[in-house]
């Protein structure tokens, strides 16, 4: 890979950088073509600290609307691992000297080798070619771009992270893969995200489930949460996840009753009763969350709008999360002719669908089928 750069001088109207330098004197990265007849000039504003130079690094690009400051800089902690795994911050803290982080003595030992594999890997902007003129690194990078960077020796070969298994977690901070599609703002995710702001650390959990193994939820996570442009279309999406989870955890559910009944734990007529009851949507909806952990605070929140949209259409609202959900889906697949009528009401859907999707993400996170009920 390399720096690409348009230009009116190559027959390709492209021309390639790949030999890189650094000058030290002048803080400055020396790019040129292979045959050293063309070069541009990067330069390097934060202080110069090589001591990480030729460490392997793994880089993950976000966006946050949120925590988007040049001062939103964190550490990132893997709650299992229980150390540091590397750094996210925005990617104009390589661009600058001027925020509260420049004398950061650990945070510097990552900006040079992070500055430099950015030069080395290609660029997602293409700026044209100005002979040696100075450039910066959002003239290759958008600068909005957030940089998550993983030390590859800090973690042993078999606890190297596997990004896509993470995106719940940093989803629930206003963290998404980075495309080019705009944010769907929401007050309860910004409200979780600005509760890190000025904090020192992030401590990231892995989901329970596989994401990587299952094309829905990595084309969710990747692409789609960030952007649906219509609350009642996440709704949908948002409820699929739970379909796929009911149906693995009906699995589990299932061989463990299967299991106890023939241990004669069970009487025949119990696992009748039992598997009826995993087999009926409700049911296991509330067998679902009942082998999650959902934060109380985020739980209390979507109960008291969700309950607030439901009475409006229903003389008696149910107190568990699970029921709660499953009535909500209803009255939106059955109902939302109704919903329409009232601009309130809409808004309360919009506000629980938002809420609903922090919700999902502690389920992936924290779902396991070893908790029977």
């Amino acid at each position: 890979m390399a720096i690409t750069l348009n230009s009116e001088l190559s027959s390709s109207r492209v021309i390639t950088f790949s030999n890189i330098e650094f000058d030290p004197s002048h803080s400055i990265f020396i790019i040129k073509t292979l045959d050293d007849k063309s070069e541009i000039l990067v330069e390097y504003a934060p202080n110069i600290d090589r001591e990480f130079e030729g460490k392997l690094f793994d880089l993950h690009f976000f966006s946050n609307q949120y925590l988007n400051a040049e001062n939103d800089v964190f550490e990132v902690y893997e709650k299992e691992i229980s150390k540091r795994v590397g750094w996210i911050f925005p990617i104009q803290v390589l661009d600058s000297n001027e925020n509260d982080f420049a004398d950061n003595q650990f945070l510097n030992k990552y900006k040079f080798p992070v500055f430099s594999q950015l030069l080395t890997q290609g660029n997602l902007i293409k700026p044209d070619y100005k002979g040696g003129y100075n450039y910066r690194i959002t003239d290759f990078f958008n600068e909005d771009i957030i940089v998550f960077v993983v030390s590859k020796e800090t973690l042993p070969e078999e606890e190297q992270l596997n990004i896509l298994n993470y995106l719940p977690c940093f989803a629930n901070f206003g963290y998404y893969p980075w495309n080019n599609d705009h944010h769907q703002h929401f007050d309860q995710q910004q409200g979780l995200a600005i509760k890190k702001r000025g904090d020192k650390k992030i401590t990231i959990r892995k989901a329970s489930l596989d994401i990587s193994q299952n094309q829905f939820l990595t084309d969710l996570y990747n692409i789609h949460l960030k952007s649906i442009n219509h609350f009642l279309l996440k709704f949908y999406f948002l409820y699929q996840v739970i379909e796929f989870m009911m149906e693995e955890n009906f699995n589990t559910d299932f061989n463990s009753l299967v299991d106890e009944y023939k241990k004669n734990h069970l009487s025949k007529n119990d696992l009748k009763e039992k598997i009826n009851s995993i087999t009926r949507e409700r049911g296991s909806i509330s067998s679902l969350f009942e082998k999650a952990t959902i934060p109380s605070t985020i739980e209390t929140d979507f109960k008291r709008d969700c309950k607030a949209l439901l009475e409006n259409y229903y003389s008696k609202t149910p107190e568990s999360l699970g029921d709660l959900i499953y009535d909500t889906r209803n009255l939106v697949v059955h109902r939302y002719r109704e919903i329409m009528k009232k601009d309130e009401n809409v808004a309360l859907l919009d506000l629980v669908t938002h809420e609903l999707e922090v919700i999902i993400n502690e389920l992936i996170i924290s779902y396991s089928p070893q908790q029977w009920i």
